[in-house]
């Protein structure tokens, strides 16, 4: 599985954990390793895992809280966490990340309870893989960013959204109260 999808997978499961401030040690690939885990390669190039952590780390802000998960994350096709930026103010942020590292194209249904009202969404990328690389050859996986259209239906107190994730995607979805 690609390394980016599996990095977000991981930041993912760490901050529904309550981990505050997860990093990554090896941000830039050195040019005589044949390890590559940096997300910036050895000639500066942005590599996948940097545009996955850059949706989700892009749109988490001081302050931000982790929305209690559901429960038995792991047997679910589809990780997922959810935070929520500037509580008790009139524009509060939900983001809603999701990452498939499955070898299929899964589908998801996303409940908020408790939502505030008046929530919509107001951005949403997904990185997905285009070619699988061979790290033993030092061939990198090339990803793309995509947007992405997200509905929110109403639903009783709160909001769901369905979503289908391409296999060994990320999709960071980005919902703001107007």
């Amino acid at each position: 599985m690609p390394y980016a999808i599996r990095v977000f997978e991981n930041t993912l499961s760490l901050l529904n954990h309550g981990v505050n401030v997860p990093f990554y040690w090896c941000s830039e690939d050195y040019r005589d390793s044949k390890k590559q885990w940096g997300y910036i390669g050895p000639k500066g190039e942005k590599k996948p895992i940097y545009f996955a952590l850059k949706a989700l780390y892009g749109n988490i802000r001081p302050g931000t809280r982790v929305v209690i998960p559901p429960g038995d994350m792991a047997r679910r096709s589809v990780y997922a966490g959810a935070f929520l930026n500037g509580a008790g103010t009139d524009a509060p942020v939900v983001i809603v990340a999701m990452a498939n590292t499955s070898n299929e194209k899964r589908k998801a249904k996303i409940l908020l309870k408790h939502a505030p009202e008046g929530l919509r969404c107001v951005k949403a990328d997904s990185v997905e893989i285009e070619t699988w690389g061979d790290p033993e050859k030092k061939i990198a996986d090339v990803a793309k960013l995509v947007p992405k259209e997200v509905r929110l239906k109403k639903k009783g107190d709160g909001y769901a959204m369905n979503v289908t994730l391409p296999r060994d995607s990320a999709l960071t979805v980005i919902l703001r109260r107007h």
